[in-house]
């Protein structure tokens, strides 16, 4: 299979509204961007040669919620 038309060879989500929002993954593969969404999200993606051989599979996104900072301590606590 070659890689779709217009498109880059590379790395590609298929569909991103399936990332969590805020998340992207770029034509290498590297993941960028913050969610703030806690949850795990299962997406296909498609990575395709300079040749055109494609292979799709999925990748599987975890997001952990933030841990809150500690509260202030008062002077000479």
């Amino acid at each position: 299979m070659a890689a779709p038309a217009g498109e880059t060879p590379g790395f590609r989500v298929p569909d991103p509204t399936l990332l969590p929002a805020g998340i992207t993954i770029d034509a290498d593969g590297l993941l960028g961007g913050a969610s703030r969404v806690p949850g795990t999200w299962t997406v296909p993606v498609e990575a395709c040669t300079l040749a055109g051989g494609c292979t799709t599979g999925t990748v599987t996104i975890t997001v952990t919620p933030r841990c809150a900072a500690p509260p202030p301590q008062a002077p000479g606590a």
